[in-house]
């Protein structure tokens, strides 16, 4: 969502030297979230705090839709979506590695990655063709259901298996 394509920078009115560097800038901020997050006190609580991450960025999505529709709001989202990035793949592989039997944990990786390749396979397109047919307020409010739903999902069944004693955390 940050590099090109729909919904980059380029859309937003900047030049392409202005959006290479908030490109540039975003990355420096994931970058320096991940050390944030490898923090013991951020990892320590992994759950939790991969369902507070997510609701940041929701957060930032519905602050978008709601208050800023314009360059500044956007550029808020891209701001908070790529501090939030680092977050959610630390906290979902310790929540993932909490959940998996040790003895079949590659297996299981090996799966989640191909569902994630398949997801970014088909949400390429598929946000693609929304921002071009109904632009970045829709394309942001669909984004917004869809990362409540699966942050909903994951955090439901992570407490599922810890109360069925799976979860070793």
């Amino acid at each position: 969502m940050l590099s090109g394509g729909a919904g980059s920078c380029c859309d937003l009115g900047l030049t392409v030297f202005m959006t290479t560097l908030v490109t540039s800038a975003f990355s420096l901020i994931t970058l320096g979230a991940a050390f944030f997050y490898q923090s013991p006190r951020s990892t320590k609580h992994a759950a939790r705090n991969f369902c507070l991450n997510q609701s940041v960025l929701l957060v930032g999505f519905l602050s978008y839709l709601l208050f800023f529709p314009n360059k500044f709001g956007a550029l808020l989202v891209f701001t908070v979506g790529s501090f939030t990035l680092a977050g959610f793949y630390i906290l979902r592989e310790l929540m993932e590695y909490a959940m998996f039997p040790k003895n079949e944990t590659l297996i299981y990786l090996g799966l989640v990655q191909s569902a994630f390749l398949v997801g970014d396979a088909l949400g390429s397109p598929l946000g693609t063709s929304i921002y071009t047919s109904y632009g970045l307020k829709v394309l942001f409010s669909f984004y917004a259901v869809m990362l409540g739903g699966s942050t909903l999902a994951y955090s439901g069944g992570y407490h599922y298996l810890k109360k069925k004693n799976v979860v070793k955390m």
